[in-house]
């Protein structure tokens, strides 16, 4: 997987959309408030990220690893893609 550091995060969040980060390594990392609206981030590694708040709206998390993902208040639609099994609702996010 390939692995930021908070700058080089930083400066991927602020890039034209739609992000294409699969398989990207962003455990531990602070994304409160993110905008990762329309995001593809399939297999990517989101262990023990913080995405409160997060605009998750038709992003693909298609077998990524939300392991201990703090999703508190972020927002997702039907469009959103999770991984199987897992229940956003439990973990805090919000279905808009």
């Amino acid at each position: 997987m390939a692995e930021f550091d908070r700058y080089q995060i930083y400066a991927l969040l602020n890039q034209p959309k739609p992000l294409w980060l699969g398989a990207v390594d962003l455990s531990n990392a602070n994304l409160i408030g993110a905008n990762l609206q329309g995001a593809k981030l399939l297999l990517a590694n989101l262990s023990h990220t913080n995405l409160n708040g997060a605009n998750l709206q038709g992003a693909n998390l298609s077998g990524a690893n939300l392991t201990g993902v703090f999703l508190g208040g972020a927002t997702y639609t039907d469009a959103t893609l999770w991984p199987t099994g897992f229940d956003p609702v439990a973990a805090g996010a919000i279905k808009v």
